[in-house]
């Protein structure tokens, strides 16, 4: 059993910039939506590497807390969405055959 499997692994980290919302984004050609989340997803994992937090190998189960600091409101599936290209479940890919 690994150490991240038997306690409790707490990051806290910030990331200037906001992701952009999903009404910014709608429309727009599927590269320039897949380069905002791939920057997304290179930004948290570099704060997780200088924050020397990175784990080792995925975590089973997470809590993630998300904080949005703007001027401007946004409603709640907006909000929600926003952070979809911040926070990422990876799924395993399948092994041929297993379909």
């Amino acid at each position: 059993m690994s150490e991240v499997e038997t306690s409790r692994y707490k990051i806290a980290f910030a990331v200037a910039g906001l992701p952009r919302s999903p009404n910014e984004l709608l429309g727009a050609h599927w590269t320039i939506r897949a380069g905002h989340a791939k920057k997304w997803l290179k930004l948290v994992e570099r704060a997780l590497m200088l924050n020397g937090r990175l784990p080792a190998e995925p975590l089973p189960f997470a809590h993630v807390h998300c904080v949005r600091l703007s001027s401007g409101v946004m409603d709640d599936d907006n909000l929600r969405s926003s952070f979809k290209s911040v926070v990422v479940e990876e799924m395993p890919k399948p092994v041929k055959g297993e379909l």
